[in-house]
């Protein structure tokens, strides 16, 4: 179990949900309680402290053995962006815009399939929310507008998980 009250507040913010582990079981990826940007940062389990605040992040996820990091954050140009960096030495390699159709939401979370080809960002609005879909290649990252999921009437879900061979995605 997880003390969050043992973390270094991020902006004022406490963490207040894991949303990934790095491999090697010394750093984790958290949201704090801040309804702003830059609400995703790394920190070091052992001590509690911050050791990367990406700027504008709203969710983070490790991939390929905790070499890469996946970010979803807030940009200047379009509403939103995945950007893949090296972990740790925190170089962006490739960059993508996504947003949630035009109107609709806020970006929300992040998670990275097990085979590291795919993410899935989620957004959420009043009594809506739904999944955008970003292909992981060894060469770049692509935001596939036309696989979005959307559904109406709830906001109210989990997170999405992947399967354990990554084929399957689902969300309660």
């Amino acid at each position: 179990m997880i003390q969050f009250d043992m973390f270094e507040k991020l902006a004022g913010g406490a963490p207040y949900r894991v949303l990934d582990t790095h491999p090697d079981g010394r750093h984790i990826v958290m949201q704090a309680k801040a309804h702003y940007s830059g609400r995703s940062a790394v920190w070091e389990q052992e001590t509690g402290h911050i050791v990367w605040r990406p700027e504008r992040a709203i969710a983070l996820a490790w991939l390929r053995n905790g070499t890469h990091l996946g970010v979803l954050r807030e940009a200047s140009e379009t509403p939103y962006e995945f950007v893949i960096y090296t972990w740790p030495e925190v170089q962006p390699l490739y960059r993508c815009p996504v947003a949630p159709p035009f109107g609709w939401g806020e970006m929300l979370d992040l998670v990275i399939s097990p085979q590291n080809n795919l993410a899935v960002c989620q957004w959420i609005d009043q009594s809506e929310t739904g999944f955008e879909f970003i292909d992981i290649t060894t060469q770049a990252v692509f935001h596939d507008v036309q696989t979005s999921y959307f559904l109406k009437g709830t906001n109210d879900v989990t997170r999405p998980v992947f399967s354990p061979a990554g084929q399957y995605w689902v969300f309660g």
